[in-house]
């Protein structure tokens, strides 16, 4: 049996966690976070982001609670409840959003993604990277991939914050991908690894396909349905 003060330690000390921006409830909550905890290693821990009026809906998750107990989970009433998509994306493009962050190694998931559990990668396959996400086959010049199911390094997004001066786009992962490819070219000190293509299909999938990848991002909105099915029962 742990000791609940030598877990919540644990879990204080721990530089990896996963993420979930929530400003109103959404039911997939629980089954996601659960998910995540089911196919992340012990280490990693879950940080919910979350509106003060919805602390209520996110605290009647039994499911959840008992990891919030040990310090797995935490819960920070910190979102504007009437947050918009471009707000978000404002949000994750704020430092002091960041520093808020409890872990170096982030991984961003959304109430539309899922890890799979027969996948035969582990999160920590991809701690090399400073960002790796799905990749985009629309854009395949952009190397870093979509943010709704993404590995970020906190430390490399606060900089590139401080340094970009690009604009647009304002959709926060295409905004990234913009700075990652421009700001080694504008007279800047800055370096950026990205995972090549043919490891961001082993990471997420979402608009190209990939048999065994870690996780998905919406992928019935994007592949065709045997290609999307074969993905998800990964």
């Amino acid at each position: 049996m742990y000791d609940v003060q030598d877990l919540r330690s644990f879990y204080k000390r721990s530089d990896k966690v996963a993420i979930a921006v929530l400003p109103q409830f959404d039911h997939r909550l629980g089954t996601v976070v659960l998910n995540a905890l089911a196919n992340l290693p012990a280490e990693w821990k879950i940080q919910i982001f979350h509106s003060p009026e919805i602390a209520h809906n996110v605290t009647s998750l039994a499911s959840l609670m008992q990891y919030h107990r040990i310090g797995r989970l935490t819960l920070t009433p910190t979102i504007n409840g009437s947050m918009s998509y471009e707000d978000y994306s404002d949000l994750m493009k704020n430092v002091n959003f960041w520093e808020q962050v409890q872990g170096e190694h982030v991984l961003t998931i959304q109430t539309d993604a899922v890890l799979c559990s027969n996948s035969p990668y582990s999160i920590n396959d991809f701690l090399e990277y400073d960002w790796v996400g799905a990749p985009w086959k629309k854009w395949p010049h952009l190397l870093a991939g979509n943010g709704g199911l993404s590995l970020r390094r906190k430390s490399k997004l606060i900089e590139t914050i401080k340094k970009c001066v690009v604009e647009k786009p304002r959709v926060e992962d295409m905004w990234y991908a913009y700075c990652f490819r421009q700001l080694p070219h504008m007279g800047r000190s800055f370096s950026v690894k990205l995972a090549p293509q043919d490891v961001s299909q082993h990471f997420a999938v979402e608009t190209l396909y990939s048999p065994t990848p870690l996780g998905v991002h919406k992928p019935w909105a994007w592949l065709p349905y045997d290609e999307a099915r074969i993905s998800w029962r990964s």
